[in-house]
């Protein structure tokens, strides 16, 4: 068996395995601010400093320039997803958003993904 830790942002490590003709890539906990003091290869997700790439109702007509990357001292990021574009023609004829909330920790990983919630696009007018 070969192996080699390449460090890689933030100073985290990954340990590549070769094995049986199969390479096996894995976080190395050897590496790393976490490797010997307890801590977590998981990466961190602070809710109350991530990055924010999210929206709860209408959507600005400008888009957002803000970004995030993989970069030492991040806390992770969460953002809002749309899924699906549904016109209700039966009921209060209002054209829906529907979104949902992704959340990576500071590894780039996904955490978490909310339940679906609707956003009103549009809502019809009665005509004069």
């Amino acid at each position: 068996m070969t192996t080699r830790v390449h460090d890689i942002i933030g100073g985290y490590g990954i340990l590549v395995s070769y094995m049986a003709g199969s390479y096996i890539i894995e976080l190395d906990n050897a590496v790393g601010p976490w490797g010997g003091n307890g801590g977590s290869a998981d990466g961190i997700f602070d809710e109350a400093s991530s990055t924010k790439l999210i929206y709860t109702d209408e959507h600005d007509s400008e888009p957002d320039g803000q970004s995030w990357s993989l970069k030492p001292g991040n806390t992770g990021m969460k953002m809002t997803m749309q899924t699906a574009t549904v016109y209700d023609d039966s009921g209060d004829h209002v054209l829906y958003s529907m979104v949902r909330d992704l959340s990576f920790n500071s590894l780039g990983q996904l955490i978490h993904v909310s339940g679906e919630r609707a956003i009103i696009i549009d809502t019809t007018e009665s005509c004069p």
